[in-house]
């Protein structure tokens, strides 16, 4: 409806925020970006661009991903509340206040909010929300370091064979001589 403000919530403001810091901090005009849009197929006008900026516009999730291509920043960039400190509490849409560091880790999908430590509902959760292809890295890299942590414990005990073992294979596999 014409003439009626928009009701922008938390994440709503913090996308405005975040593209405004990420379009001055690249000495960006309004105009600027709206033919980076236009130019990846999102036409958005300069003026939207602003309202964007002032909450007087919603960002969907389509002018997200155009908005991040625009600006070449990750999606994240413009969701995740800007802080200074990893205990900061912050706001994001339909959560509680968390700390920056523990929603850093949820938008990226690297833990899950508010959840345990526990081992089985880490991997549990990883092999939920993120590509098969990550999942297997994920759970790939659990193994390895389950294995080193077996043979730390055995190199305590005056046997380094395991641990000098993987140090060699890590090292071919990586490249380091």
């Amino acid at each position: 409806m014409a003439g009626q403000k928009i009701d922008i919530g938390p994440s709503g403001q913090t996308v405005a925020l975040n593209l405004k810091r990420m379009r001055e901090a690249q000495k960006l005009t309004y105009t600027e970006v709206s033919r980076k849009l236009e130019s990846i197929g999102r036409a958005i006008s300069p003026l939207a661009v602003r309202r964007m900026e002032d909450g007087d516009r919603r960002v969907d999730v389509d002018d997200l991903v155009a908005l991040s291509v625009a600006l070449n920043v990750a999606p994240v960039t413009l969701l995740m509340p800007n802080t200074d400190a990893r205990d900061e509490t912050v706001q994001m849409t339909g959560i509680s206040d968390h700390e920056a560091e523990e929603v850093w880790k949820w938008v990226r999908a690297d833990r899950k909010l508010g959840g345990s430590s526990d081992a089985r509902e880490l991997i549990d959760y990883i092999h939920l929300v993120t590509p098969s292809w990550r999942s297997e890295e994920y759970i790939q890299g659990a193994i390895q370091l389950a294995e080193l942590g077996r043979a730390e414990v055995k190199a305590k005990q005056g046997d380094r064979a395991e641990l000098d073992s993987l140090l060699t294979e890590n090292r071919e596999n990586n490249g380091n001589d």
